[in-house]
């Protein structure tokens, strides 16, 4: 038998409203899972329990279902040890979430804890707005939105848009601005009582955390997908007739075909103030439209390196090699020790 003190191993870390459970959780933890995501949806935490003695069941899980306990926080570390066989631990913090969510299913009786760093029932994902911004900044509308959430921002953008006019109808705080910013060329997500906006283009530019090369073992599978042909076009143009200076018009054309877009436009009308502010948004659109034109999939041994935002290269894998943004990263570690991470990828688009 393998001594637990130096083998290679995985473990977790579990702090329910402020007090440290997780020699308490221990004995009945079968997996705490970790969703890491770039962009329009929260990071998530979610925690699997057997409970064969029925002790959750009858003490706990009523209790927990109530609007007060569902409003509790549970943060969630990930401790990957000796993996080097140097005796090092790398540690994941994955963060403060709010508890959402409590399904007890069965046979086996099991129990599984649901926890959003953005929860459904929080005002601004649920509560429709309308509203008129006027002579705001893409940062201004962040940070109001977020000081109204009771949220953190981080700005992590050189570029900040300024508006004449923007209207809010009908959508909720969350909504209104991811659209905001993906008009924008910018990323919102929301984690640990944060809401984050950054400029996709300039974390695309980073280094792979790693080059994956095909049968190199560093991974356990992996899926490659492309997009449908209509998905990918030549260029975009925006025009807009104002009512003071007539047509404004701004085109922006792929950079970056490879040989295989259509020949497609994507037309879109737009309010602009002038020619170079259609061309601006002809190039967020035309990334918006051809950004899943190359996709994959990767499931490897756990590593708290892989995080939403980060790139990764990929070499020996024909049409899709080249470099990927991580969409998605999902860490699980089970009650044996076990630990996988996930990433969803997307090809980064290059030149624009």
């Amino acid at each position: 038998m393998s001594d637990r003190g130096t083998s290679r191993r995985a473990e977790v870390r579990i702090v329910f409203e402020g007090s440290d459970i997780t020699e308490d959780i221990r004995p009945y933890l079968l997996s705490m899972t970790y969703t890491d995501n770039e962009e329009d949806e929260c990071d998530n935490l979610s925690i699997e329990l057997q409970d064969r003695s029925g002790v959750w069941l009858e003490s706990w899980a009523a209790s927990a279902m109530t609007d007060a306990a569902l409003s509790r926080k549970i943060a969630g570390t990930i401790i990957r040890k000796n993996w080097s066989g140097k005796g090092e631990d790398e540690v994941l913090d994955c963060g403060e979430f709010e508890l959402d969510s409590v399904t007890i299913s069965g046979p086996p009786s099991k129990v599984s804890l649901g926890a959003a760093a953005l929860p459904w029932a929080e005002p601004v994902r649920q509560t429709v707005q309308y509203r008129e911004w006027e002579d705001y900044t893409l940062s201004g509308i962040a940070a109001e939105i977020a000081v109204k959430a009771g949220m953190g921002i981080q700005w992590l953008s050189a570029s900040n848009p300024r508006f004449e006019r923007v209207e809010q109808f009908g959508e909720s705080d969350i909504v209104f601005l991811s659209e905001l910013c993906h008009a924008n060329g910018m990323s919102l997500k929301a984690t640990d009582s944060q809401i984050i906006v950054f400029d996709q283009s300039s974390f695309e530019a980073a280094s792979p955390v790693r080059t994956v090369r095909r049968g190199d073992g560093s991974y356990i599978g992996y899926s490659l997908e492309s997009g449908e042909a209509n998905t990918l076009y030549s260029s975009c143009r925006v025009s807009y007739v104002h009512p003071e200076k007539g047509l404004i018009e701004g085109t922006y054309n792929n950079p970056d075909d490879k040989g295989k877009k259509n020949e497609q436009t994507l037309e879109l009308k737009l309010q602009v103030q002038d020619a170079a502010e259609a061309e601006w948004k002809a190039k967020q659109y035309l990334r918006l439209a051809n950004k899943f034109e190359m996709t994959a999939s990767f499931t490897f041994p756990g590593n708290p390196l892989f995080c939403a935002g980060m790139t990764l290269g990929l070499s020996g894998f024909g049409e899709w090699d080249g470099k990927y943004m991580i969409r998605q990263a999902v860490h699980t570690v089970t009650g044996s020790g076990g630990y996988t991470t996930s990433v969803k990828l997307r090809m980064v688009l290059n030149g624009y």
